[in-house]
């Protein structure tokens, strides 16, 4: 659970995250990670982890969640470029 507007945010099977809050989604990632997520630390403005690469290895990420802009992440941007819908 989040708060500034209360909601809750979720893991997209290891792939992305999203924010839904009382009228519905808020914001919603682009595809972060190839195939999970490791270290992940939720604090009051962001979320920090480890995200799976495309070379086998794990990469530093982090999540704004007020507007779901990521930060870090290695992923290509134009893979599943339509799943980020950033809160404005």
């Amino acid at each position: 659970e989040v708060d500034g507007p209360s909601g809750i945010v979720c893991d997209r099977q290891g792939l992305a995250f999203f924010r839904i809050g009382p009228s519905g989604l808020i914001w919603h990632t682009r595809r972060i990670s190839l195939d999970g997520f490791s270290n992940l630390v939720v604090g009051p403005n962001r979320i920090d982890g480890l995200a799976y690469d495309l070379d086998d290895s794990w990469h530093a990420f982090s999540v704004d969640l007020a507007c779901g802009s990521t930060d870090g992440s290695r992923l290509p941007k134009e893979l599943d470029q339509d799943w980020e819908k950033l809160a404005g």
